[in-house]
């Protein structure tokens, strides 16, 4: 469940680390070693045209922030690469075009699905706008998930200027003992790493022995599970592209079901995700894993590009229609205490330092041995009015997502999981939905995304709005 940003930032009295590292480097691995990109995107769509000259200045903070930057790649064996200033930035692209409002999601996912970031060749994130031939403007912003997350974005598009250019511009460029430094430090960061791992592991030995079950804790929902429709089904051809879809709801009506039904918009908002993952058969059990995003940003001054995390919860029975959110509700809580008191202990950050001696077959090979949820879901919060607003004008849509560019349906197939990824952005009287159906066998044919979310909202009794 990841928090809003802050309001307007004009200092920062920590700067982003010069090195790659913790989640950055989690996603420069997927990105170096299986060619795989994922980038985040925010999007505007303004009924009065706020003019080009506002979508000047959004290009001019983030190339004054810290997401424009680049990396360079150390040669020194085990040590980190390095963050450094990225060069000029890309012009922003300015499409003369009108786009007519049947195709106003068909351009962002365009841009999304067309547009390279990726900071090891200099590009880490770019600006595209058009004119709307209803008289107003659409505005998208790509950042590779490299330099930041949905929360960075935000506070990149909402710091001012000169501050974040001291913050950009901060750090070393490093030089070859900085590098024999930081190899030495990898590897007693990896001894200790090893030291965790075995005590993670004699503890669970003891608390199997204990006979404690301490493993999650399963909701128990009010409806019969769905019977799960086999992958494949729905005739699937070629290479399916990863599909995508944003929908407006109303937000008081929003909240208002949750309420009715023992629960908060954000389980709501899991409970449909998770029925949108049983309508689409990716659960082959009764049991549904959903993946929470957290944010774990400490406050302003956190200045690290990826400050995310994740708590699962598991349901079993029916999330295809309404259910009593009471149990959800109470989980969701139980696992975010739990990951606020052992959040360092249960961090990936804990086994990274192995991952990174390890060679580049081996960590592909041991991705697909990792447990996946069914879904994951990042309820992003209220948007700042700061960030609505451009050139006097107010969206009235906004939306955060991020995608899976690169792999092909194969590859989607065996590495690719979750199938199903949701956003979820309130502004003003109206909540966003971004769905993105990377499941090829599910999501491959025309319309099916649309028809699973269509039904659930439906079967929730949620007026909504397909962009």
């Amino acid at each position: 469940m990841g928090s809003t940003a802050p309001s307007l930032v004009t200092t920062s009295t920590t700067t982003a680390d010069a090195r790659v590292t913790g989640p950055d480097e989690t996603f420069m691995l997927v990105e170096a070693l299986a060619g795989v990109e994922t980038p985040i995107q925010m999007g505007w769509v303004f009924s009065d045209d706020p003019g080009e000259s506002a979508v000047d200045d959004i290009h001019a903070r983030l190339a004054a922030s810290p997401v424009h930057r680049r990396i360079a790649v150390t040669r020194m064996p085990f040590a980190r690469h390095r963050w450094v200033p990225a060069g000029p930035p890309e012009p922003v692209r300015l499409d003369l075009d009108p786009v007519a409002p049947e195709q106003v999601s068909r351009w962002f996912a365009d841009h999304l699905d067309g547009t390279s970031v990726r900071p090891t060749q200099g590009h880490s994130w770019h600006v595209a706008t058009a004119p709307t031939s209803d008289g107003g403007r659409v505005v998208s912003v790509l950042a590779s998930h490299v330099v930041c997350d949905g929360s960075g974005l935000r506070r990149a598009l909402l710091t001012d200027r000169d501050a974040a250019h001291a913050a950009a511009s901060a750090g070393s460029r490093g030089r070859i003992r900085d590098d024999l430094r930081d190899a030495g430090g990898q590897l007693v960061a990896a001894a200790r790493a090893v030291a965790r791992l075995v005590g993670a592991a004699a503890a669970s030995v003891r608390t199997g022995a204990d006979g404690t079950d301490d493993g999650p804790v399963v909701v128990e929902l009010d409806r019969p599970s769905p019977v799960p429709s086999p992958p494949g089904s729905s005739a699937v051809q070629g290479d399916p592209p990863v599909q995508h879809l944003l929908v407006t709801l109303d937000a008081d009506a929003f909240a208002a079901r949750a309420a009715a039904r023992g629960g908060t918009a954000n389980s709501l908002f899991c409970a449909l995700v998770g029925g949108v993952a049983q309508r689409a058969g990716i659960p082959e059990g009764d049991t549904t894993a959903i993946c929470i995003a957290v944010n774990r940003r400490a406050g302003d001054d956190d200045a690290r590009a990826n400050a995310s995390g994740g708590v699962w919860i598991r349901t079993r029975g029916g999330l295809d229609g309404p259910v009593d959110l009471a149990g959800i509700r109470a989980q969701t809580r139980r696992a975010l205490t739990e990951y606020t008191e052992r959040g360092a202990e249960m961090s990936a950050d804990n086994v990274q330092p192995v991952v990174r001696l390890l060679p580049s077959r081996v960590v592909l090979a041991l991705t697909g041995l990792i447990p996946a949820p069914h879904t994951t879901v990042s309820n992003l919060g209220a948007v700042e009015p700061e960030l609505l607003r451009m050139g006097g004008q107010t969206a009235h849509v906004q939306f955060t997502r991020a995608a899976v560019r690169g792999m092909s349906a194969d590859d989607r197939r065996r590495r690719c999981r979750p199938g199903l990824l949701a956003w979820l952005t309130v502004h003003g009287d109206t909540a966003t939905m971004a769905v993105c159906g990377v499941d090829p066998d599910r999501f491959g044919t025309p319309g099916a995304l649309r028809d699973h979310v269509e039904a659930e909202l439906v079967a929730w009794d949620l007026p909504h709005a397909v962009l």
